[in-house]
């Protein structure tokens, strides 16, 4: 069953790699840092990534093998119909997403705080626009305040690492992320 993506209320969880086996089996590399979410009673959303292709296959899982990273879905039984989802994204809603995986104290969703301002010292440096993955470490890109993009002569953007010598804390109900020693990124940047 194909129906159009509401990208707004997706979460890309991992893209599918190629058919594995006579049963329709997929590899699968997670774009999550948490693996709970294949669970069989989610309905996922598969699209190939291309701007022109607007819809995407619903799907569910039959079998997830972490260690192999394989996967496998009911609607797909065949080597022939896995080849058709090949380098698809999988998406999953940000209401599963949060239903069926726990966040510890002090955790958030990277769509959670996309939009935050980035305080320090009282200053507003910008505000998080996205969030990257580099190695292990997760950085965020913020969008540097217009009132210091001109008067410094500083780029538009920076990025922040999400660890301890730079992030202070997070208020999710204030929408804030205080920093240390991040303005020094900014100015460097």
């Amino acid at each position: 069953m194909t129906k159009t993506l509401e990208e707004s209320n997706l979460i890309a969880i991992a893209k599918l790699g190629k058919s594995v086996g006579l049963k329709g089996l997929m590899k699968c590399y997670p774009m999550t840092d948490f693996p709970e979410i294949f669970t069989s009673d989610i309905t996922f959303f598969a699209q190939k990534d291309s701007i022109f292709e607007k819809e995407c296959t619903t799907l569910h899982i039959s079998e997830f093998n972490e260690a192999k990273s394989l996967i496998g879905f009911k609607e797909v039984d065949s080597p022939e119909m896995a080849k058709t989802l090949t380098n698809a994204i999988l998406y999953t809603t940000l209401q599963d997403t949060k239903a069926h995986c726990a966040l510890g104290e002090d955790e958030f969703f990277w769509f959670e705080i996309i939009g935050f301002s980035i305080i320090e010292d009282d200053e507003i440096l910008g505000r998080v626009e996205d969030i990257e993955r580099i190695g292990a470490t997760d950085y965020l890109v913020v969008v540097t305040d217009p009132k210091l993009c001109t008067p410094l002569k500083l780029k538009k953007r920076f990025l922040i690492p999400y660890i301890d010598p730079y992030i202070i804390s997070t208020d999710a109900k204030a929408h804030h992320i205080y920093t240390k020693n991040a303005k020094v990124l900014l100015l460097a940047s």
